[in-house]
């Protein structure tokens, strides 16, 4: 499994992944996306995204944002034919491996299962929410070998 640099000719793969219902229903913003809307996001994005390939197949893709103060916010989607395969957890763990000395965060609904996913990795919630939906929608950050 590898992580390569999202690129134009990635942006149907994206969306069909990002607008599934399955995908949306755990997105802060659930709305859905044409490939236009789409291409002019790409032309001015400054996050770095990265597509999950397995031999030579697209599976999913992961995201981080530029650092802040905050740390680096991440997160993954899977497409719904290459979920539950553990490319989810492999994609986390090399970025977590790239981000060494970092702090790492993501924000998750509550009740999403993903959640037992973060926690195996090492994310612990840091006990600031937001209602979104109303659902509890959490953050989790991960000190990645950081002395706090």
């Amino acid at each position: 499994m590898i992580l390569r640099k999202l690129e134009i000719e990635d942006l149907e793969f994206l969306l069909n992944v990002r607008n599934h219902p399955s995908t949306r229903v755990w997105l802060e913003n659930k709305q859905e996306f044409a490939i236009e809307e789409c291409r002019e996001w790409f032309q001015n994005l400054k996050d770095d995204w990265f597509i999950i390939e397995v031999n030579f197949i697209s599976v999913g893709y992961i995201r981080t944002s530029n650092e802040t103060e905050d740390g680096i916010c991440v997160g993954c989607d899977i497409h719904p034919r290459f979920r539950r395969k553990g490319y989810a957890t492999e994609s986390y763990r090399q970025i977590i491996e790239k981000y060494k000395n970092k702090s790492i965060y993501l924000w998750v609904f509550k009740i999403n299962p993903a959640v037992k996913l973060y926690k195996k990795l090492g994310f612990k919630s840091t006990g600031e929410t937001k209602l979104v939906r109303n659902m509890n929608y959490i953050r989790m950050e991960l000190w990645n070998s950081v002395e706090c």
